[in-house]
């Protein structure tokens, strides 16, 4: 009698199935190898099984999980098999090929193969074409992913973004621009990464600004006694009133510097009065500071005499000698 059962001799893919998932729904699509096989006296038919393997957890008899299993589940099944089995819909995953044949005589034989599903496919890496971001009060910005993202994904799992200021370097959830950036068109590249490790980027150019306003403090107001100016001041001339009344000073994220202009003078004759100074700060990018930023001198008058007397002297009023003038 014939008890031998049926000989897989080959597959020419080998123990292990590999394939990609398909873009657009992240399944498996494609079609099974078929064995090499022999029967030493008589003809065989093949069965193909698609199986998947679940973790089960084994309990004890007080419903407390002891040990899990994994389980064997039958997804499909080709009976019959005469061509290359057509497979469809497998998610990304680990999968057994199972392969029986039965000869006439009724002995059967089968073969495992591991079957991998792989998704291999790129993210959509979606980027903004251009940005302009500006710079706050510390003299810096951040940019996040979603500020540059538009629309980027994957077909088979979530993504992460994360972005660099030059391709191939470091990467991260933010990146920072400052006042060196000021006036600048950056590169900023995005990238999307999925589940399966697969990577995507794409360019966004950013022009960087400054529209801070920076901030201008004026030297405080004074009162001063004419006395004590300066013989021969010039209070038009603002060197001359910085050095006497000091500068002002400014705030600003980046940099910046100010100017004083022409002084207002409201004084009389004898030169008291009210001296106006204004000033402006300006920073780097032609940002000026807004409201007004002034001086105000007081000069009072000073007197600087004495009033002299003639010593007191004592008259006898009935001696005739008495002067007709106490001067």
């Amino acid at each position: 009698g014939d008890y031998a059962p049926p000989v897989f001799e080959t597959f020419p893919e080998g123990d292990t199935l590999v394939f990609s998932a398909a873009n657009g729904d992240c399944t498996g699509s494609f079609l099974l190898p078929l064995p090499r096989l022999s029967d030493v006296c008589s003809d065989w038919r093949l069965s193909v099984e698609v199986l998947s393997y679940r973790e089960q957890i084994v309990s004890n008899n007080f419903g407390e999980a002891v040990s899990t299993v994994m389980d064997t589940v039958v997804l499909t099944e080709f009976s019959a098999v005469t061509m290359r089995p057509f497979i469809n819909g497998l998610d990304p995953g680990v999968y057994g090929i199972r392969y029986r044949a039965l000869d006439d005589c009724g002995n059967e034989s089968e073969k495992v193969l591991a079957l991998k599903i792989f998704d291999r496919e790129v993210p959509q890496a979606n980027c903004v074409d251009r940005l302009t971001i500006g710079l706050g009060n510390g003299g810096e910005a951040p940019l996040f992913p979603s500020d540059v993202d538009e629309g980027s994904r994957d077909f088979c799992s979530s993504i992460q973004l994360q972005l660099s200021r030059e391709l191939g370097r470091e990467w991260s959830e933010v990146v920072y621009f400052d006042c060196a950036d000021i006036g600048r068109v950056v590169e900023v590249y995005l990238k999307a990464t999925d589940a399966g490790g697969n990577e995507n980027t794409c360019l966004v150019e950013v022009s960087v600004e400054d529209n801070s306003l920076p901030r201008c403090f004026a030297p405080k107001d004074r009162i001063i006694n004419s006395l004590d100016l300066p013989l021969g001041v010039d209070l038009t001339d603002t060197i001359q009133l910085q050095d006497f009344f000091g500068m002002p000073s400014g705030v600003d994220n980046c940099f910046f510097t100010w100017r004083e202009l022409s002084p207002q003078l409201q004084l009389d004759a004898c030169g008291n009065g009210v001296v106006r100074r204004y000033f402006e700060v300006i920073d780097e990018w032609g940002n000026q500071n807004t409201g007004l930023c002034e001086q105000v001198i007081e000069i009072v008058a000073g007197h600087n005499y004495a009033i002299r007397f003639p010593p007191d002297i004592t008259y006898d009023c009935s001696n005739p000698g008495m002067p007709d003038s106490l001067y």
